[in-house]
């Protein structure tokens, strides 16, 4: 599993490695937690609950991180803070299966048993069993890569056309003439 993260609580690595933690047969399954700074609280955590060895922290420059999504069995976030996770969407443009916490549009982009799975914010009980649902068959996840993806109602233009209905319905007296954004 890879998580592309910033060390900071609303990134939610600890639930995590708490995951990882509840997962009985972990003989298939390694976390990498790439960040640009290492803390030892995660660290500390990692060897209190048995899976320091399951766990490689890596110190890691942003601008190099999309080509190691392509390496790994899936990626995982369980960030809370963030609406638009550009890590998530640049490992799923290479095909890597997901793992993620079910807020935001993360429901719009991972299909249960297509090509990921979704679990609720903070619950480490429930990721343990994503986990342990996406590790079950090597096979599922290959066919989940070559699966061809259809993400046009995440387009920019889609959003955009959204956006300018509910400003049009905000805004007084507009009368719909012209884009309410540049394009």
């Amino acid at each position: 599993m890879f998580l592309l993260a910033g060390l900071i609580k609303k990134k939610n690595v600890d639930v995590v490695i708490r995951a990882l933690a509840k997962v009985e047969d972990r003989s298939n399954i390694h976390l990498v937690v790439a960040q640009r700074i290492c803390t030892g609280f995660l660290k500390k955590s990692s060897k209190e609950l048995g899976v320091e060895d399951d766990v490689t922290f890596m110190a890691l420059y942003l601008m190099i991180a999309p080509p190691l999504y392509a390496g790994r069995d899936c990626f995982v976030n369980a960030c809370t803070a963030e609406l638009q996770c550009i890590a998530l969407m640049e490992a799923m443009a290479t095909a890597s299966p997901q793992l993620a916490q079910m807020r935001w549009h993360y429901p719009e982009l991972i299909h249960p048993d297509e090509n990921g799975y979704l679990f609720e914010p903070g619950n480490s009980d429930e990721l343990a069993q994503c986990i342990v649902k996406m590790f079950s068959g090597l096979s599922k996840r290959k066919k989940w890569a070559k699966k061809p993806r259809n993400y046009q109602h995440h387009d920019i233009h889609v959003t955009l056309e959204k956006f300018e209905v509910y400003y049009r319905q905000a805004i007084p007296g507009y009368n719909g003439g012209g884009n309410l954004f540049m394009r």
